[in-house]
């Protein structure tokens, strides 16, 4: 297993995470998916943008000496391959997307709130959906080490996803067409 790989999986959990020119239209009565709405072209490549920003923003909230590590690591793998972190984004967002799905058409139905909110009221769900594509990912890997090491990291990465979550809400409905 490559470095790249490796650093892909231990550390994609904690990356997160308008309609595009041309995209088709919905069918009359269908709601339109995230994929269709923030999964092509130029939104996409904004969406990916803004969630490395979302990433940096929450490396440098980090404290104490846990804060220090991963700074250290993140700076690291930022100095080693420019462009590391929206590259991971950008390999995981159409399933992050796909398990956010259910999430936005349930809030579609009835928009008593925003998008943003609905998300964040519902921050520990969505971080478990967001975290099941990198379960999946782990899972196929041959190398023991790495699923050890990936498994001992699972509950802190959930929390800072889950951390994450109003953020990436804010993030997402900046993206999403406005009514």
């Amino acid at each position: 297993m490559t470095k790249k790989a490796l650093l892909l999986i231990l550390f994609a959990p904690t990356f997160l995470i308008g309609f595009s020119v041309g995209a088709a239209a919905p069918e009359e009565g269908k709601i339109p998916t995230l994929s269709t709405i923030l999964g092509k072209g130029d939104p996409r490549k904004a969406l990916v943008r803004d969630c490395a920003g979302l990433v940096d923003r929450q490396v440098a909230a980090k404290s104490g000496l846990s804060g220090f590590v991963i700074k250290g690591a993140y700076g690291v793998i930022k100095t080693v391959r420019e462009g590391f972190v929206p590259g991971v984004i950008d390999t995981l967002l159409t399933d992050w997307l796909k398990e956010l799905e259910p999430f936005y058409q349930d809030w579609q139905k009835t928009k008593q709130t925003t998008f943003s909110a609905y998300l964040t009221g519902r921050s520990g769900e969505v971080s478990e959906a967001l975290l099941k594509v990198t379960d999946r990912r782990i899972k196929k890997s041959r190398h023991a080490t790495v699923r050890g090491a990936y498994d001992k990291l699972r509950n802190s990465a959930k929390e800072n996803v889950t951390a994450a979550v109003p953020e990436l809400g804010k993030i997402l409905e900046a993206h999403l067409p406005k009514p």
